[in-house]
């Protein structure tokens, strides 16, 4: 493949989070993510730099890793919740923690919800603080013990003064592109 000018000499054989933790160290001002801060658009929007998306990572891989301990295998974790930041997130972080997000429609039959937890060996659910859990999820709850645990608003993962998040340590990925190459970093079920 010829690489062009300004293009890295490993691309398309990067990891997910090794290009955006790259991101955020060269353009930690880059914004990548906004969103109105409400319908009316004369509140402005929301910006999210790489540096600050990177560091809510972090912090939410170091709440895996608190949460659910270290281990060499990949364990798939379940979440519903609301279509916000939160998902992308999680989904990074499972990544670096060492899991694959495992996203529900909250439309499923709790028989359907249950054959994806089965097939997935999915055992850890996250349910995002301050919302309540879906029908469905008390449901599949009440017939398949997991480990469940909570999942901050986005107004602690990602604070609008990013400056709340400069303690946050970098949570390291040193997984190669040959080892993780056939990695499982989510799972959809459709």
């Amino acid at each position: 493949m010829a690489v062009g000018k300004g293009t890295p000499a490993n691309c398309g054989n990067r990891l997910i989070p090794q290009i955006l933790d790259d991101v955020a160290s060269a353009e930690p001002d880059r914004i990548i993510y906004s969103w109105a801060r409400s319908s009316d658009l004369s509140q402005g929007f929301r910006h999210v730099s790489a540096r600050a998306f990177t560091k809510a990572i972090d912090k939410t891989a170091w709440l895996l890793q608190r949460e659910l301990g270290v281990t060499s295998e990949i364990r798939a974790v379940g979440y519903i919740g609301p279509h916000d930041l939160r998902q992308i997130l999680l989904t990074f972080a499972c990544i670096k923690a060492n899991c694959a997000g495992l996203f529900l429609s909250p439309k499923n039959s709790t028989e359907g919800a249950l054959a994806v937890l089965e097939a997935a060996n999915c055992n850890i659910w996250v349910n995002p603080t301050g919302e309540r859990p879906t029908q469905l999820v008390n449901d599949f709850l009440q017939q398949r013990p997991m480990h469940v645990m909570e999942l901050p608003k986005l107004d602690e993962l990602l604070p609008d003064d990013e400056s709340e998040l400069e303690n946050v340590e970098p949570f390291p990925y040193t997984k190669r592109w040959e080892d993780a190459i056939n990695d499982t970093f989510c799972i959809l079920h459709t």
